[in-house]
């Protein structure tokens, strides 16, 4: 599941961005300050069931969306990658979700990983234990909406995004 999202971090630096994000640590060890965002949502299929997926990616770099404003990926990256799970034909919407800590199991749920990446090695990788994803707005356009988010460390992570998707 790592190498997963991983994976969806790195096509974020390619093609990623965000404005008036502001997630940031307020207790514990792990530092972050998050100032932008991406969501992708994508379909899928398990056992013949339609599968819907949100992917959020909050991170502590700009990013960017078009190809003449895009740059050499810096070296080292800190990501905030969450999920949220739903079968049925309906995308993820608005609402408030519960996040857990990922089992690794096709099921209905939001989870989410803390990333520290350094040249494409993962040197830090927590998952998110406990807290909400409150989404306000999720369409074609943006998703935006607040977190706050416990990570198996004890550090608390908290604040507002706004996330745009560049792979349209």
């Amino acid at each position: 599941m790592r190498r997963i999202v991983i994976s969806g971090l790195l096509l974020a630096l390619a093609c990623g961005g965000g404005v008036e994000t502001d997630v940031r640590t307020r207790s514990g060890p792990t530092q972050f300050s998050g100032v932008s965002a991406q969501f992708q949502h994508h379909q899928a299929s398990l056992e013949g069931q339609p599968v819907q997926i949100l992917s959020l990616g909050l991170y502590e770099i700009p990013l960017w969306c078009s190809a003449t404003d895009a740059g050499t990926p810096p070296n080292s990256v800190t990501a905030l990658v969450l999920e949220v799970i739903r079968f049925g034909a309906n995308p993820v919407g608005p609402g408030t979700y519960e996040l857990s800590r990922p089992t690794g199991e096709p099921k209905e749920a939001a989870t989410g990983v803390y990333y520290r990446v350094i040249t494409l090695d993962p040197s830090v990788a927590l998952d998110v234990v406990s807290g909400t994803l409150s989404v306000s707005r999720a369409d074609s356009a943006a998703t935006q909406g607040r977190v706050d988010l416990v990570l198996e460390d004890g550090t608390r992570i908290e604040g507002e995004f706004s996330a745009i998707d560049c792979i349209q």
